[in-house]
């Protein structure tokens, strides 16, 4: 049986679309997030950290047509000049429900979150780290004007987990029938291997009811391994999982013994799909090993 594929992308060159896309989120912004007072601001950032109280609860309506239009323009150029490319196979594609669900996925490049959502047929949201939509330079401004593109919440991560925000960030996304993505190991693997993952993808799934879709990314580490500055054509491959169901019991979501289970059923799911060793500890994260 032939894998599934993503449909046919719209066509146009990569020098134009990545014009487009910079020209468009060149415009002042604000970012959001879900769960506190108010918009961050260049004054809440810290040391590339986003204070407690910089988080909103959620964006203005105005904000959201804004954002919802800058993903569109995104996914139009940049994602599909990356599904151009690389030309990703795709599997299991039909295991993915209408929604709401939590995407699941290992976590191997820079790359990993803007290739999730190049394959989804459905927007998805994604975390990413607060310094990355602060960094110095021209490289800074243009990672950030990427992540913007993507639609990403920046949080602030604590040994490579990140906290309550963000937990109450996706299960308001999953309310109102998104699509949530999470890499439960935190930061990207440094030597290709699976690493156990934090439990806040599990929190998460008991606090909402919705399904967890194990993804594995492969072949990612190659096209941009850690530490690289150019990403290099390599074969990619995505493969999207069956749902995982987990029931929701009062009490479920601060029970740890339930939570590690149901967090290493999650990895196991990726594991099975990547077929990647299995590492029974947290990554220390790239570069560290």
């Amino acid at each position: 049986m032939k894998p599934d594929r993503i449909g046919d992308v719209p066509e146009g060159g990569g020098a134009a679309a990545l014009f487009t896309l910079v020209i468009f989120t060149s415009f002042p912004y604000r970012s959001y997030r879900l769960g506190g007072p108010g918009p961050i601001s260049k004054a809440a950032h810290r040391d590339g950290e986003v204070q407690e109280s910089s988080v909103r609860s959620s964006p203005p309506p105005n904000a959201t047509r804004y954002l919802k239009m800058t993903y569109r323009i995104f996914k139009l150029t940049i994602l599909s000049v990356l599904r151009l490319w690389f030309r990703p196979k795709v599997d299991g594609i039909r295991n993915l429900p209408p929604g709401p669900a939590i995407i699941a996925a290992n976590h191997l490049s820079f790359l990993d979150a803007f290739f999730l959502a190049a394959v989804m047929p459905h927007r998805i949201t994604v975390l990413v780290k607060s310094s990355l939509f602060t960094g110095p330079g021209i490289k800074g401004w243009l990672i950030s004007r990427f992540f913007h593109g993507l639609g990403a919440i920046p949080v602030d991560r604590v040994g490579g987990s990140v906290g309550d925000t963000a937990l109450q960030t996706g299960v308001q996304v999953l309310r109102r029938g998104g699509f949530f993505a999470v890499f439960p190991e935190g930061t990207r693997s440094p030597d290709s291997r699976l690493y156990r993952g934090h439990t806040g993808v599990a929190r998460m799934a008991l606090a909402t009811g919705c399904p967890v879709i194990p993804v594995a990314l492969i072949g990612t580490d190659k096209i941009q391994p850690p530490g690289a500055t150019v990403p290099k054509r390599s074969p990619l491959t995505i493969r999207i999982g069956q749902p995982l169901n987990f029931p929701v019991g009062e009490g479920a979501e601060s029970d740890r013994v339930a939570l590690r289970a149901i967090t290493d059923e999650i990895m196991r799911g990726v594991q099975r799909l990547s077929r990647q060793e299995y590492v029974d500890e947290y990554s220390p994260g790239p570069g560290l090993r």
